[in-house]
């Protein structure tokens, strides 16, 4: 048999140390921590199973406590998360309300802001006819004052700031 051929190149720098030996020590708590009541049934139950009914009478009596409690604990959670919920709904509905009035009076100043907008452009129209008729009959500063208030107006009510 051949002999495996030793790589030229490992990819490695060889700055690499071996563990320290001590490993990370995990505590396990008991699921029942923040449930004084249902530590003192486990407790009870351990201690004085006789005065509860029997071994298997405490036994069972703390394991549907804890099972309570545990059903508590997530229903708790599942209350917080829906809260949450229930908050981020109210400011989106607070943000699409304000919106909403924003465009209830955008929309009941649409007619106002419309006449005026067709009152300019015709106005306009108007000045800017009888600027050219003058400027034709040689009234040469009348006319470009006429044509330029009518060009304006015309600007105006094309280009109107709502």
């Amino acid at each position: 048999m051949e002999e495996v051929p030793i790589p030229q190149d490992t990819g490695s720098a060889g700055t690499q140390q071996p563990l320290a030996g001590e490993l990370v020590q995990v505590n396990k708590e008991s699921p029942l921590k923040g449930l004084p009541i249902a530590q003192k049934i486990e407790g009870l139950a351990a201690t004085h199973s006789r005065s509860m009914g029997g071994e298997v009478a405490a036994n069972l009596f703390a394991g549907c406590f804890a099972q309570l409690s545990h059903d508590l604990e997530s229903t708790k959670q599942e209350l917080t998360g829906i809260r949450e919920q229930l908050k981020q709904s109210q400011a989106d509905l607070s943000t699409a309300s304000q919106k909403c009035a924003v465009f209830e009076d955008r929309e009941k100043r649409e007619p106002q802001h419309r006449l005026l907008k067709n009152f300019c452009i015709f106005t306009g129209t108007i000045f800017l006819g009888i600027g050219i008729d003058l400027f034709r009959n040689s009234f040469n500063t009348l006319g470009y004052i006429t044509g330029g208030l009518g060009v304006l107006l015309l600007v105006f009510g094309w280009i109107h700031p709502r």
